[in-house]
């Protein structure tokens, strides 16, 4: 039996400015390279990552700061597990604070807005690869931990709950949430 740990980076700190549409772009580079809370994981967390055989973290730098928060390098990080990508439009429109835009832009893009993103298709496309990635790793060792994000962390189980692997646990989708899948390799 092996385990696949999900684990959703910890809360980035980042201000949350009033944005026009076409803003976003800039607003998620900042967030992309902002810095994480030093927040205390719970014991439950830590018990996870402690657990893990080898670690896998998205090329983003929240995920292999969250992994700092254990003392623990990534043995690989991948573009495979970024955070699926937020559209945005090259038109400005009205101000909105940023973190109002990014739901009504992921909403459009569960809806087919794409406009300087990926699909939502080709999210999925890299889920499904994420997870035969993992399924690999699992193959040689008993417990792998990805730290990835929410959106990701999403598609990547519903990719391996279609291939029969089994929830165990999960928490949530909120910043350090986990899930626990099980599968007979």
């Amino acid at each position: 039996m092996s385990q696949i740990i999900l684990l959703r980076h910890a809360k980035v700190i980042i201000d949350n400015p009033k944005i026009y549409s076409n803003q976003m772009g800039e607003f998620v580079d900042r967030y992309n390279s902002a810095p994480i809370e030093n927040a205390e994981p719970s014991s439950r967390v830590k018990e996870l990552v402690e657990s893990a055989d080898i670690v896998v973290t998205s090329k983003l730098s929240r995920t292999v700061q969250t992994l700092n928060l254990f003392n623990k390098k990534p043995n690989l990080s991948s573009k495979i597990f970024n955070e699926a990508q937020l559209p945005y439009s090259n038109r400005r429109f009205f101000k909105l604070p940023a973190k109002v835009w990014a739901p009504i832009l992921r909403v459009a893009w569960l809806f087919g807005y794409k406009s300087n993103s990926e699909s939502f298709a080709e999210a999925k496309q890299r889920a499904e690869l994420g997870a035969e990635m993992l399924i690999e790793f699992a193959k040689e060792n008993k417990t792998v931990l990805l730290v990835g994000h929410g959106i990701m962390n999403r598609l990547i189980t519903k990719a391996f709950v279609k291939r029969g692997v089994v929830i165990k646990e999960q928490t949530g989708d909120g910043n350090l949430a986990y899930r626990v899948l099980e599968m007979n390799l």
